[in-house]
């Protein structure tokens, strides 16, 4: 191994040792940078969610606000409750 390192001037070794710490900085940036755009993408399902909920919700008081009144004529009919 130190006939390898000998065979080389600094400057290489320092160019070397830079190049290879810069290496592992851009491949941390990278999980990072994955890391937030998994998040982003789960975000935006759920607030694609958040939009559709309301909807969910007024169409469940449309439907109960029917069943009463069908529950009601039902009962003003045939005169006994469900």
């Amino acid at each position: 191994m130190e006939q390898i390192l000998n065979k080389y001037g600094i400057r290489s070794r320092i160019l070397s040792v830079i190049a290879v710490l810069l290496i592992a900085m851009l491949g941390f940036a990278g999980v990072v940078l994955n890391d937030y755009w998994t998040e982003k993408v789960e975000m935006k399902k759920l607030d694609t969610l958040a939009n559709f909920t309301p909807f969910v919700s007024q169409m469940v008081h449309e439907l109960q606000k029917r069943e009463r009144l069908i529950s009601r004529l039902y009962r003003i009919k045939w005169g006994k409750p469900i």
